[in-house]
């Protein structure tokens, strides 16, 4: 079983049966130094533990393109990191 719970990327745990397209994870952040932060301290040492690479994404919060994403059937993030609380209800 792989953790993410434990560098914080999600609260839980995710069988090794699930499957990532080619062994990655896409995540996106805000990018720049925040993002440049996660990677140090989350994505780099999540791929040196579990083996599975993240490819990055930037998102600079428009809710559009997440509903796009979703009525397409097209989502092609796995984890959003954002630094504050993002409303979904009207999506």
């Amino acid at each position: 079983m792989v953790s993410l719970a434990a560098i914080g990327l999600a609260a839980g745990t995710l069988e090794t049966k699930v499957a990532f397209a080619g062994d990655q994870l896409t995540v996106t952040a805000s990018g720049g130094s925040t993002q440049a932060a996660y990677r140090k301290v989350l994505f780099d040492p999540f791929t040196n533990v579990a083996g599975i690479k993240i490819k990055e994404d930037e998102y600079s919060g428009e809710i559009g393109k997440v509903r796009a994403m979703v009525e397409s059937k097209s989502v092609i993030w796995e984890c959003v990191l954002r630094p504050w609380v993002v409303r979904l209800d009207n999506v």
